[in-house]
């Protein structure tokens, strides 16, 4: 068995205008879309729905109102829950030039004191992704405003595009910073670091009570952070990050689909195909072909 990993790497040239080192999208994601670096920058925004997010060798659950921060040469790819089109998972993507940052420090440099120019010179030298939560609608109605001042070409479009990117960046800056030094303060472990922990252990997957220790919290307050972290139960979060890696399996390997299975943990066959349809809508084989 010999393992193909399919990896693309997305240009900016394929994407930005012009002298103009900023593109905007909405997009509907599926399975289609492999997973992807770039040789840009981007923010991306969960406008609707949820889902999974495979980044760096993590499988991250998302939903509406999740926003992340993909630095160069990291990959990733965004996927929906399961196949149904009445459980869209809708994406807003901004992708930027690290140039594009340098351009907006310096614009802002003879009006603004060195202090104030900080979060985009900490951003510009990240090479982690990085994940924020929208307190609010805030980041809602900037990205939408993004993505029509890109879209509809109106009078002194870039002016109102780079002040939009200039909000978001200040906007994401100020969430993960301040929330990266009150968990570094409290000495608490990041509800991630379970998920991950529960990830890498998916072929036998931990006893719900030993991951709420992980947490030092109570199984029934584990349930309860569980389902709204992830929006679903703790043995579908199993389930689906199972199903997930069967994908990429299939995806990249040439594997028997029995083979895929049993590697993602599944032990009863008839079960894995019952579930692996409802998820993504099709049978390993049809997932395979597309």
């Amino acid at each position: 068995m010999t393992i193909r990993k399919s990896m693309r790497t997305l240009k900016g040239k394929s994407y930005f205008e012009p002298d103009f080192p900023v593109y905007v999208n909405r997009a509907v994601e599926s399975f289609s879309l492999l997973e992807h670096g770039h040789d840009f920058m981007e923010l991306c925004y969960v406008a609707e729905g949820g889902g999974y997010q495979y980044i760096g060798e993590q499988t991250l659950p998302v939903k509406q109102g999740d926003w992340f921060f993909i630095p160069v040469g990291v990959s990733h790819v965004f996927r929906p829950a399961h196949a149904d089109t009445r459980s869209r998972l809708i994406v807003y993507n901004c992708i930027f030039s690290p140039e594009m940052l340098d351009r907006i420090t310096e614009s802002q440099a003879c009006l603004l004191p060195e202090e104030e120019l900080s979060v985009f010179r900490l951003l510009r030298q990240e090479m982690r992704w990085l994940r924020a939560k929208e307190q609010s609608n805030e980041i809602h109605t900037l990205m939408s405003r993004l993505h029509l001042e890109y879209t509809l070409h109106k009078e002194a479009r870039r002016t109102m595009i780079v002040s939009c990117l200039t909000q978001l960046i200040v906007a994401f800056a100020r969430s993960v910073y301040s929330e990266e030094t009150a968990a570094a303060d409290k000495g608490e472990t990041r509800f991630d670091e379970v998920l991950l922990w529960i990830e890498h252990n998916s072929e036998a997957p931990p006893l719900l009570e030993e991951a709420a220790a992980r947490l030092n919290v109570g199984k029934r307050h584990f349930q309860r952070l569980f389902v709204k972290a992830t929006g679903q139960t703790y043995s579908d979060y199993i389930q689906t990050i199972r199903v997930h890696r069967c994908c990429e399996l299939l995806r990249t390997t040439d594997w028997k689909v029995y083979a895929v299975a049993e590697r993602a943990g599944f032990k009863d066959m008839k079960h894995f195909y019952a579930l692996f349809k409802r998820k993504t809508g099709m049978t390993p084989g049809e997932f395979r072909q597309s």
